[in-house]
């Protein structure tokens, strides 16, 4: 049985990577209603 190892990292924690390049042909979702802020 293999292991999956699973990372999460928030924007507190130092970056491990960067990726550089251009978006061409990227595709952005559109605004999720649940992810607005809750905030007046």
């Amino acid at each position: 049985m293999t292991r999956t190892v699973v990372n999460s990292w928030n924007e507190w924690d130092p970056l491990k990577h960067v990726i550089v390049g251009n978006a061409d042909n990227c595709h952005i979702p559109p605004e999720e209603p649940a992810l607005d802020a809750k905030v007046p």
